[in-house]
């Protein structure tokens, strides 16, 4: 800490240095941020799908498939040497008439014993008589460390057929 001597115009203001109306008599040799950019400065970084993994994720899901389910195109799994830090992970899709679907989106850690976690809240759906999408995404950004990989878990299906499921995500890739 130092005194201060002169003090430039408009530094003050900038600075908010005034502490109840008086100019304080020291100022603290090093300056801390209180503004936390780092979201903005990841999101700037963030890549889609695309780059990640060369298009988006898709799976079709035949009914009675409740449990956690991979996708089987575009898998999305963090390669080795690499953490990501995923701004936003959606997962949508199409719904014919009297077909339902409930999910929830997830992501894996590798290997045995490795948890589930859910990063958004369920997509509900009842069955009606028309056509409709559907929709779910994280709630907030998240890290995948190495061998994770994006999923997600099927609380309730019934379908004639398949339901096609995709997956699009942004994620900031880094070296570990």
């Amino acid at each position: 800490m130092g005194p201060i001597q002169t003090i430039p115009k408009g530094l003050l203001s900038l600075l908010n240095l005034k502490q109840m109306g008086q100019n304080p008599g020291n100022l603290l040799g090093d300056v801390y941020p209180t503004l936390d950019l780092r979201d903005q400065y990841m999101q700037y970084l963030a890549v889609n799908q695309t780059a990640l993994i060369g298009g988006v994720a898709t799976m079709n899901l035949a009914t009675a498939s409740p449990g956690i389910r991979n996708f089987t195109t575009g898998n999305p799994v963090v390669p080795n040497g690499q953490t990501w830090y995923v701004f936003d992970y959606t997962v949508f899709g199409s719904l014919l008439p009297a077909e339902t679907l409930s999910l929830v989106p997830i992501f894996q850690e590798p290997g045995t014993g490795g948890g589930e976690y859910a990063v958004g809240p369920p997509s509900v759906d009842v069955i009606t008589a028309r056509a409709r999408g559907f929709c779910t995404k994280a709630d907030k950004p998240f890290w995948l460390a190495p061998g994770t990989n994006l999923a997600i878990h099927v609380l309730d299906d019934l379908t004639a057929a398949t339901i096609t499921i995709n997956a699009c995500y942004r994620a900031v890739p880094l070296l570990v």
